[in-house]
């Protein structure tokens, strides 16, 4: 199998009511702060691409994806989260024992952005980033950068 070839570090997706916090919050610090090369949902669209090819092109040119799930998200607002989901679903099924999804898929990181954020259902085999304890919150950005850092060296 080709060693696939990856355009970004990391892909960020969430809602459209989320694009302040991904802008504001973020990017600053995946990109300028980790110095991690980062497409979102929002900036680095390719205009007269359909929407899902659009969005399955991202998935497969980055090495992880970082989902942002806040307090009032529904996961299929969110561009790309159920196509990762089943995509990962489906490598777990095949036999490939998560190996096949590994070389084909990005990473997928669902990050619960507050403390009042339920885990979706839809990501219930995944570990979550999350701030609902004191201990959590300390850790949160760490957990982040650790994720999309580690994701960098599961890439066979």
């Amino acid at each position: 199998m080709d060693k696939p070839t990856y355009e970004w570090d990391v892909f960020i997706t969430s809602t459209d009511e989320d694009e302040d916090l991904v802008e504001n919050q973020i990017l600053p610090k995946v990109e300028e702060e980790w110095g991690f090369k980062a497409c979102t949902n929002y900036r680095d669209y390719i205009p007269g691409m359909g929407k899902l090819a659009d969005i399955n092109i991202r998935m497969e040119k980055s090495k992880c994806m970082l989902i942002i799930i806040t307090s009032d998200t529904e996961v299929k607002k969110i561009p790309g989260a159920l196509e990762a989901t089943e995509m990962y679903s489906d490598a777990q099924t095949t036999g490939g024992g998560g190996h096949h999804f590994l070389r084909q898929t990005p990473k997928i990181i669902p990050v619960l952005w507050n403390k009042e954020t339920k885990e979706p259902m839809e990501f219930k085999t995944l570990t979550f980033v999350q701030r609902k304890t004191t201990h959590q919150e300390k850790y949160f950005w760490d957990q982040i950068h650790k994720s999309i850092k580690q994701s960098l060296y599961l890439i066979y």
